[in-house]
C-alpha cells in the first residue's frame, strides 16, 4: 500500500505553489494505478490548515470551502481512509522519536508514520524523506524528484 504526505497533497490543491503541476501528475497517477492508496486523517487535519493560512496559501479558504475539498477527498472512492484507533498517543508519548531533543513539529511525522504503517502502508512519498528514514518503510521517496 502506497500514501503520500501532506507536502505532496498541498501542492496539488495550491495553484500558485511551484510542485502543484508535479503534485497532480503524481496523484493523477495514483488515481489510475493497480496499487492501494491509503490517505491519512492527519494529513487531511494538515492539509485543512494550509488552505486557511495566508501565509502559504495566496488565496486561503474559509472554513467552509476548506471543509468542502476535505470531505471530498475522504470520500474518494480509489484511496483508503485510515487513522489510528486507540492508543496511538500513548505509544507516541512514551517513546515519541529517535533524537533525544527533537525538533517540536516532530510529532506529527511520527505520528503519521506510525499511523501509516499499522495501517499496512510500506511506501510513503513526501518531500522531505530526511524526516522519516527511521521509519521501516519498504519505500520512501520524494515523488518531485523522479518525474
Amino acid at each position: 500500500m502506497i500514501a503520500f504526505d501532506t507536502n505532496v497533497l498541498f501542492p496539488s490543491l495550491e495553484e500558485t505553489h511551484p510542485d502543484h503541476a508535479a503534485a497532480r501528475r503524481f496523484l493523477g497517477d495514483l488515481q489510475t494505478g493497480s496499487q492501494s492508496v491509503a490517505l491519512c486523517e492527519l494529513t487531511l487535519v494538515e492539509t485543512y490548515v494550509l488552505l486557511r493560512n495566508p501565509a502559504i496559501c495566496r488565496n486561503p479558504l474559509d472554513h467552509q470551502r476548506a471543509l468542502e475539498i476535505i470531505n471530498h477527498l475522504r470520500t474518494n472512492s480509489s484511496w483508503r481512509l485510515v487513522d489510528y484507533p486507540g492508543g496511538l498517543m500513548d505509544r507516541i508519548w512514551k517513546n515519541p522519536f529517535s533524537d533525544e531533543n527533537p525538533p517540536r513539529r516532530r510529532i506529527f511525522d511520527t505520528r503519521l508514520a506510525v499511523t501509516l504503517l499499522h495501517n499496512g502502508v510500506t511506501h510513503f512519498a513526501t518531500a522531505n524523506t530526511k524526516d522519516f528514514v527511521s521509519f521501516p518503510f519498504d519505500k520512501l521517496w520524494n515523488p518531485f524528484l523522479e518525474q
